[in-house]
């Protein structure tokens, strides 16, 4: 998969069979640097498909949050919108259809200034060809992952997004169970040739240490993630904590790669719009520290 992150993609590329897992305390940004990434690889390549497994809100929430970003809006400005089926068709909350790409100008109006307006109409546009599948999920303790992929032969998706991995797990705190599922995933990943990005939260013991700098041992209640997954990848945006503390910045760590070096990338983070995007001049700024990489090692 195409990030759009340039250091990323020719050091630390996504690839097909791989279990690659983007972890990080809430409020982090994990979704909007999983969307950001599909995004840019639906710019490069228009027929790329992805299934997205979002566990923990209604269907439509990645296309609101996808529409916000790609028109250059703050997500807060389309709460309002649904999307039915993926086909263009706006409904508001109340289920009442409203528009439809033809004529969303008007339902638009309300909450943005005519020049947004129009971007979010050219990206509803763009919205509509790709191919992102959201299935709706009924019962997370019966999701059939290999069944679920059947449905789309002979064309599978390419890339399956979990958000987050905890919810496929929340029948029961057995360790095993966890284990498991993330091994089925790795297989899964790898007969189907496709990339598997499970998003997971982070132990709250990040918060109590000095820098809230994420170490492997954060994962240990998503149990087996640091020998199945292929890659590791820790979000920190220090502007969490504290607004003054590298305002705008995120620090992408890749904490394991299985076939490849440990280290970190910078990204600039939009806030308004929860997009992130590539950080020309980081390490001239004195962003990194030779000890940043130290408590890392290959898996």
């Amino acid at each position: 998969m195409i990030t759009g992150f340039k250091e990323i993609d020719t050091d630390y590329p996504l690839k097909k069979g791989e279990l690659v897992c983007i972890a990080g305390r809430p409020g982090m940004g994990k979704t909007s640097l999983v969307r950001s990434m599909l995004e840019n690889n639906f710019e490069v390549d228009s027929r790329a498909s992805v299934i997205y497994l979002d566990l923990y809100n209604q269907q439509n929430e990645i296309f609101r949050s996808m529409l916000a970003s790609l028109a250059k809006v703050p997500n807060k400005s389309l709460t309002e919108v649904k999307f039915f089926e993926n086909q263009g068709v706006l409904v508001e909350d109340n289920g009442e259809s409203i528009a439809t790409i033809e004529n969303s100008l008007r339902y638009f109006h309300r909450n943005l200034d005519e020049r947004e307006h129009r971007r979010v109409f050219e990206a509803t546009k763009k919205l509509e060809n790709y191919r992102l599948f959201c299935p709706h999920i009924n019962d997370r303790k019966k999701i059939d992952l290999m069944e679920m992929l059947s449905l789309y032969e002979p064309h599978i998706p390419e890339v399956l997004v979990i958000d987050p991995i905890q919810m496929l797990d929340i029948s029961s705190n057995n360790n095993s169970k966890m284990a498991e599922i993330l091994k089925n995933l790795k297989v899964l990943a790898l007969e189907k040739n496709i990339l598997v990005i499970v998003i997971s939260e982070l132990s709250s013991r990040v918060e109590e240490r000095c820098g809230h700098r994420p170490m492997l041992s954060d994962l240990r209640n998503v149990w087996g993630m640091e020998d199945t997954a292929d890659k590791i990848i820790f979000l920190l945006r220090r502007e969490y904590y504290d607004p003054l503390d590298k305002p705008g910045i995120a620090e992408v760590i890749f904490a394991k790669n299985r076939n490849g070096k440990v280290g970190s990338v910078i990204l600039n983070f939009m806030k308004e719009t929860c997009y992130f995007i590539d950080y020309k001049s980081a390490q001239s700024d004195g962003f990194l520290d030779d000890d940043d990489f130290s408590e890392f090692s290959l898996g």
